[in-house]
């Protein structure tokens, strides 16, 4: 259903406007199903500790420049 494939986490982690924030948004509160239009990813029903560990790992993948 995508034309493209999702980008890696790296990738997303070397995005600009990518910040803990933003990603922890991302994971707690994006809801996608088949009747979303976009189609979107399904609620990862992630606990707030969870939530908190993946933006971290996320991040940690940030080249340093």
């Amino acid at each position: 259903m995508l034309n493209q494939p999702a980008p890696s986490f790296a990738d997303i982690a070397n995005r600009p406007d990518s910040s803990a924030t933003s990603l922890r948004r991302f994971l707690t509160k994006t809801h996608w199903d088949q009747n979303t239009i976009p189609m979107s990813m399904p609620s990862m029903m992630l606990t707030n500790d969870q939530a908190a560990e993946v933006t971290s790992y996320i991040l940690s993948l940030r080249q340093r420049r």
